[in-house]
């Protein structure tokens, strides 16, 4: 899925100047060398084919960097306004990612505990208080908490308290919602440097506007797809 930004901070005619940088930028911007003198090391690489096609090591691939690393799921600008969900499928787990009454993005895994079906469909952002499950109706709120059972005192030591949604560690900085596709891992972030959130905060990204997206279901390894 990919989509589109764009500032709601007006942009300068003759691009950005110093003062809107900060240090990083400015250091990075002074150390590219003139082009009579940048010098490219030469690369003597090969990699066999099977990395792209070998579904083993794709298997390898998931479990060890995208089921076990905090990935990007969206730019903050998907869930704009307080009680806003989206689903998201895009590496292959279904998440439901929610924006509760206080501003704060949860990810969770799109499943309701009952039978597991699917609670929100489709790419786009959506208006909710809570989520209801198409299927028998439990109603979860965007905390994850399940808050209401259609006859509840059918099922025998029953307790709301037991059934929440699978929540997955979610974190949201410099204009970008990252999630740990792993509900086991620990709530740590710390592989994000600040760097990267404060350039992404000088570029505006955090009061972006998402004015759209397309979705490319592709049938190629996603290295070929970064290269």
């Amino acid at each position: 899925m990919n989509g589109g930004l764009t500032s709601s901070t007006p942009q300068r005619r003759y691009g950005p100047r110093l003062d809107s940088l900060n240090a990083s930028q400015i250091d990075a911007i002074r150390r590219i060398p003139p082009h009579d003198k940048a010098q490219t090391d030469a690369i003597f690489a090969r990699r066999p084919a099977s990395i792209f096609l070998d579904e083993a090591y794709f298997r390898t691939e998931q479990e060890k960097i995208f089921r076990n690393k905090a990935v990007v799921l969206a730019p903050s600008a998907a869930l704009p306004e307080p009680g806003s969900v989206l689903a998201h499928d895009g590496y292959g787990v279904p998440v439901l990612l929610a924006r509760d009454r206080d501003g704060t993005v949860r990810a969770f895994l799109n499943a309701c505990t009952h039978k597991g079906a699917q609670l929100v469909e489709g790419c786009a952002a959506q208006k909710a208080g809570s989520v209801t499950c198409p299927y028998h109706a439990w109603t979860f709120g965007l905390d994850g908490r399940l808050q209401g059972v259609p006859r509840e005192e059918t099922y025998e030591r029953f307790s709301k308290a037991d059934r929440p949604l699978t929540q997955l560690p979610c974190h949201e900085a410099g204009g970008l919602i990252w999630v740990n596709l792993n509900p086991k891992a620990d709530n740590d972030f710390s592989i994000i440097p600040d760097q990267i959130s404060q350039d992404m905060t000088h570029l505006n990204l955090p009061t972006a506007h998402l004015y759209g997206y397309r979705r490319f279901p592709l049938k190629a390894n996603w290295k070929l797809i970064m290269e």
